[in-house]
């Protein structure tokens, strides 16, 4: 037995270093992903907006865009996710790169175009992909599989870790706001 435990230690440990700068690279950028549509907010003066009286309609928004970039063609309309926000479209042309356009949802202005390659979009592709074309999503997904052979390495090897899980500390000050007396 003790020679199952230290193979299943060194194999815990061997996914952890190998892979452990990696996944901390893959969940910091998943991190920021999530905030990325706030961070363009930010660095982005075309995507804020006064609040006005009442929305226009997803067809007033496209048929804006349509009058401002007659040789594009609109992919897509994202509605404003807060009242601040402006609507991002996303518009393809035949012989140059995509475009996103912010429009006012308030009174269906156009307000500026700019790259289709924002913050948000850096960060989500390189969480999803690592900018690896055609495996990079393989390649991101194979680090699921050393984390749970991670784990159940772990588990096996740490003996009675469910007795230990739920357990309160007992002789440690890591608490001290709850055992100090007021």
């Amino acid at each position: 037995m003790p020679s199952s435990r230290r193979f299943w230690f060194r194999l815990h440990s061997f996914t952890g270093v190998v892979t452990g700068l990696l996944l901390f690279v893959i969940c910091w950028s998943g991190t920021i992903a999530v905030v990325s549509q706030d961070i363009d907010w930010l660095v982005t003066p075309d995507l804020r907006v006064d609040v006005g009286d009442e929305r226009r309609s997803v067809g007033e928004v496209y048929a804006a865009v349509q009058a401002a970039f007659p040789d594009g063609t609109v992919d897509s309309v994202r509605s404003p996710l807060y009242t601040r926000s402006a609507a991002e479209v996303v518009v393809n042309f035949a012989h140059q790169d995509s475009i996103r356009v912010s429009v006012n949802p308030y009174t269906a202005e156009v307000l500026g175009a700019g790259s289709y390659f924002t913050v948000q979009r850096f960060f989500r592709s390189f969480h999803m992909n690592l900018f690896l074309p055609e495996i990079g999503l393989y390649v991101v997904s194979v680090f699921a599989v050393t984390m749970t052979v991670s784990l159940i390495a772990a588990l096996v090897f740490y003996k009675r870790w469910w007795r230990r899980f739920l357990a309160w500390p007992r002789g440690h000050r890591v608490y001290w706001f709850l055992c100090s007396s007021s």
